[in-house]
């Protein structure tokens, strides 16, 4: 998923001009077959005046996306994030990520259908691409679209990402 998934983000991201910075919990690069992905430092490491907005893919939850087991790093950017109005997305079990971080109160959100009981708030909206307000989610990470035989959202996220970036300039 790194090439499928991060690989297409940071490559949409870059191609509209941004400056893509990586980060992960350990800082450590992180390998799948037949990539391996550098990030350019720790979440703990991540300060948010120097970013214009954070996207989160849906392997930052880990696999699964077991709400227990969230990395309370990426619960604090998500939330300083939205606190600041910086434009966040998140796709599929990144989406928990939102909910634990308590910034899917009275908003639309998308994710895969059997991850929507772990949200108690907000309201779900599918498993497609959804923006509220400066929040955008999407439900169907490349290996669900894989396993499934369900469109991948990454394109389109990324795309809507970019687009909630400009407009917020």
């Amino acid at each position: 998923m790194l090439t499928e998934e991060v690989g297409v983000m940071v490559g949409l991201l870059e191609e509209a001009g941004a400056k893509v910075v990586v980060a992960s919990l350990s800082g450590k690069p992180i390998r799948g077959d037949p990539t391996t992905l550098a990030p350019d430092l720790k979440l703990s490491d991540v300060s948010l005046d120097d970013y214009a907005g954070v996207v989160i893919p849906c392997m930052a939850a880990g696999f699964g996306g077991d709400p227990g087991t969230l990395p309370p790093e990426a619960l604090k950017i998500v939330k300083e994030a939205v606190a600041q109005g910086k434009p966040v997305a998140a796709q599929q079990s990144a989406v928990l990520i939102l909910a634990k971080a308590g910034v899917l109160d009275g908003r639309r959100f998308a994710i895969a259908a059997e991850n929507r009981n772990y949200i108690a708030v907000g309201t779900f909206a599918g498993a497609g691409v959804v923006r509220a307000g400066r929040i955008v989610t999407a439900g169907t990470c490349p290996l669900q679209a894989q396993t499934f035989g369900l469109p991948d959202t990454t394109t389109e996220l990324t795309r809507r990402f970019i687009a909630l970036m400009a407009s917020v300039k």
